[in-house]
């Protein structure tokens, strides 16, 4: 059975920038009010909206006066326009969702967006055909084992097995994160592992993966 993947809405706000992020407020609410029969209950009334947009211009400007406290009132109508936006986006994702197929223009009418699909993540192990009959390539990960951007030197240990992991037959370990496995039997499918050490730390064994040997 496949699964349709939830299509996320999104903000991209510049929450730390008040200077981008009045703009944005803007393009929101002028969104809202513009396209009344796609969004036609915000929980957020967009007088309450528009008047939090103010507040915090207001506050906004205080700040450069350098009094002080004015940075704490700014910070704080910050909030409560960023909390209100947030219900927004709530709300717009509850249309996204009873109408998925509409969704990029459910988030276009609202001035959002819909989040990127990630790509499938790489596995942690891949097993593909050798060049010659009985061998396999084993291709690890490194950067799930190791960690992204961890430069310390690591060793890979590999195991197959062919009574689907009752019992494990070591390979030689290697410094990279590839080998090739020979002398497996064809026509036997078989299980493969990998394991990694980085400064004498031994990791634990990956979920094995299955290759019908050729």
């Amino acid at each position: 059975m496949s699964t349709i993947q939830r299509i996320r809405i999104v903000l991209s706000l510049a929450k730390g920038k008040v200077p981008a992020l009045l703009p944005q407020s803007r393009a929101i609410y002028n969104a809202f009010e513009t396209n009344k029969a796609q969004l036609p209950a915000p929980p957020v009334p967009l007088a309450t909206l528009l008047a939090q947009i103010q507040d915090l211009e207001t506050a906004e400007q205080a700040t450069k006066t350098g009094t002080k406290g004015t940075v704490a009132v700014r910070n704080a109508k910050r909030a409560v326009l960023v909390t209100s936006l947030e219900s927004l986006r709530m709300y717009v994702q509850s249309l996204s969702d009873a109408n998925p197929e509409q969704s990029a223009a459910i988030a276009s009418a609202a001035s959002m967006f819909v989040a990127k699909v990630p790509l499938h993540a790489k596995p942690v192990l891949q097993a593909k055909p050798g060049a010659s009959s009985g061998s396999v390539v084993l291709v690890a990960n490194a950067s799930l084992l190791i960690g992204r951007g961890v430069r310390k030197k690591a060793t890979f240990n590999w195991e197959s097995s062919a009574d689907g992991g009752k019992t494990w037959v070591a390979a030689p370990s290697t410094p990279l994160s590839t080998t090739t496995v020979t002398g497996l039997t064809p026509l036997i499918t078989y299980a493969f592992r990998v394991s990694v050490i980085v400064s004498k730390m031994v990791g634990e064994w990956s979920q094995a993966v299955t290759l019908l040997v050729r």
